[in-house]
């Protein structure tokens, strides 16, 4: 079999560390092969991604609430530990949560800052969507992002020189 033809299961077979991985993989064209760990390296012209900002956590903010989809809206929503979560994460997720409330408070275009947001902090806008209703968790930039907007402070970050 060639190494053009061959399946992901014979190449995690015969490369079984990451380096050799990565070093086979830098050889060819653009593929998307399994890694002997069951983790998958996707490569474009034999670049290793990078891994994605955060793993996803289960279960997602919203799912501490015991109506999920008042997350960011219901100020008097009732917070209740889910089967896989923990009460650390219930109370990141209340957070968020009260956070997301606020920001929707703002004024409507300051609410739609979104894409300006992820320009200045270096995450998506879809992230930023996702996070205010609950189906992502937060990261320090989101964070960031958020309390700059309920500061109105965005226009003197966006004027910082490094």
């Amino acid at each position: 079999m060639s190494a053009s033809a061959e399946r992901p299961a014979d190449i995690v077979a015969t490369h079984t560390s990451r380096r050799g991985l990565l070093a086979y993989l830098s050889r060819g064209p653009a593929r998307s092969v399994a890694c002997a760990g069951g983790r998958r390296i996707s490569t474009l012209r034999g670049v290793p991604f990078p891994p994605r900002r955060s793993a996803p956590r289960q279960p997602q903010p919203r799912d501490y609430l015991d109506e999920p989809l008042s997350f960011g809206i219901d100020p008097d929503a009732r917070f209740t530990v889910p089967p896989d979560g923990d009460e650390h994460a219930l109370r990141a997720a209340a957070v968020q949560h009260h956070l997301a409330i606020q920001l929707r408070r703002l004024e409507p275009a300051a609410r739609r800052n979104g894409a300006r947001a992820g320009r200045l902090f270096g995450f998506s806008r879809q992230h930023w969507s996702d996070c205010l209703v609950g189906r992502s968790w937060m990261g320090p930039a989101t964070y960031a992002a958020a309390i700059a907007a309920l500061l109105d402070i965005q226009e003197r970050i966006s004027d910082t020189r490094r």
